[in-house]
């Protein structure tokens, strides 16, 4: 079972995650410890928190090319990847193709 610090934690992840988190501030959010927070995501999670914020963007990222028409840059910005480039090699980083090839492969054509 997940403690409810984590849970805290993720759920503000999920409602804000273009927000520029550090561990340091969603800790305070979750009041506890930058280094509490770290471990309890580890014990919990399997990673830490930054890394499930970028999982987050990630599939956010991949949600909004299938769903909607944006430009990927703009996509990357909804996400917190303000930075075209940076957003490019994230996604790739999670997903193993570019977004435009991710978009080009799952989109439908009614979109």
């Amino acid at each position: 079972m997940t403690p409810e610090v984590v849970a805290a934690a993720v759920g503000l992840l999920e409602q804000e995650p273009a927000h520029p988190w550090s561990v340091r501030e969603l800790a305070a959010a979750a009041g506890v410890s930058a280094a509490h927070l770290a471990r309890l995501f580890a014990t919990h999670l399997g990673a830490a928190p930054m890394e499930c914020l970028g999982r987050l963007r990630a599939e956010r990222a991949a949600a909004l090319l299938i769903e909607i028409r944006l430009p990927v840059a703009e996509i990357g910005r909804e996400v917190g990847w303000p930075d075209p480039a940076y957003a490019s090699r994230r996604f790739r980083a999670f997903f193993g193709v570019s977004p435009r090839t991710y978009r080009t492969r799952y989109a439908s054509s009614d979109h």
